[in-house]
């Protein structure tokens, strides 16, 4: 598997593991909870994940956990017109893994390579709708001062 592969197939997971801490539940889940559904139970529940994870899989799962306040705060400074609180929990999700790897990654990621991945992972999970709003979002980023 190429890297690139590699490295997209790791956003995945970590937007399965990432985005069960988003939606509401009764219950709280552990990180390794979250892990192991998204290696087991999310993808195909008799096989799991075939492979062990690339290593930036827990670089992502970890940073945004650990910046989840700033990136939601950074987040909510790009939402025109738009409360946080409606944001989709898988929209939310991708936006805090793309808004991680461009500002809180120790190895930023370069923006356009974000946006791409970020719109990529729209397409897995979402709709039309979504990678609108996904790339309006992460294009005012890229306008703003924080990367200038």
């Amino acid at each position: 598997m190429s890297h690139a592969r590699q490295l997209r197939q790791s956003r995945i997971l970590a937007v399965q593991t990432l985005y069960q801490f988003t939606v509401p539940t009764e219950d709280s889940i552990s990180k390794d909870e979250a892990i192991e559904f998204a290696l087991v139970s999310g993808n195909d529940p008799d096989t799991g994940y075939k492979s062990i994870p690339h290593p930036y899989f827990y670089t992502l799962v970890d940073g945004v956990i650990f910046n989840q306040q700033q990136i939601d705060e950074s987040i909510s400074t790009y939402l025109t017109n738009w409360n946080f609180d409606r944001v989709t929990p898988l929209d939310l999700t991708i936006l805090r893994l793309a808004f991680f790897e461009i500002q809180y990654s120790e190895n930023p990621v370069p923006f356009k390579v974000a946006i791409n991945e970020a719109i990529e992972l729209s397409k897995v999970f979402s709709d039309d709708k979504s990678r609108r709003f996904i790339s309006g979002i992460l294009g005012k980023l890229s306008q703003s001062e924080e990367l200038k």
